[in-house]
């Protein structure tokens, strides 16, 4: 179920969204409804639904994965969008590139197709713009080598927001006075 939401959501997140099922069954000694039980579930890399209503809602879109501090293996929607951009991205140089003469292509080229290909990718909200990389990607490098035509470059894959730490200050209210003698 969350696959299938996921591929339709396309660059949305399932994190908080309702799952088209009729219901389901905590397991033994989890309580979807204990916010202790939540947090134990998130830490443990568990995609979990929660009964909301007469819904049931994902949680989080997070996976299983907890090998390192990489972003993109610890989320559904990020890992989807990793894949659809490596994949289009890949597919669409080697249509554009692969067979082409050196003599009609260089890495300028290449450079121009990417940027292309690049604006592309950002207005389908697969990449984004950070302060660090306006145009969603940076550092494009291409190098020509004989035949093989190497390429480099760092994108900012479009994830979603997951958590809302919140820090919340409370003080008394202070009040003071005077009057006119």
């Amino acid at each position: 179920i969350a696959a299938g939401m996921q591929s339709a959501g396309v660059y949305k997140s399932l994190t908080n969204k309702f799952a088209n099922i009729i219901s389901f069954e905590d397991p033994n000694g989890f309580d979807s409804g204990n916010p202790g039980d939540l947090e134990d579930a998130i830490d443990a890399g568990l995609m979990i639904l929660q009964q909301e209503n007469s819904a049931s809602k994902w949680v989080v879109d997070q996976t299983s994965y907890g090998f390192d501090s990489n972003f993109v293996y610890n989320s559904l929607q990020a890992v989807y969008m990793a894949d659809v951009l490596a994949i289009q991205l890949a597919e669409s140089l080697e249509r554009f590139a692969v067979g082409q003469s050196l003599a009609d292509l260089d890495s300028a080229g290449i450079v121009a197709f990417i940027g292309k290909k690049m604006d592309e990718f950002r207005r389908l909200k697969i990449i984004g713009a950070s302060d660090d990389a306006p145009l969603g990607y940076k550092n494009l490098a291409v190098s020509i080598n004989g035949p093989i035509a190497e390429v480099k470059l760092e994108a900012k894959l479009a994830t979603a927001i997951l958590f809302i730490p919140i820090q919340l200050e409370l003080s008394q209210i202070q009040s003071s006075s005077s009057g006119q003698e």
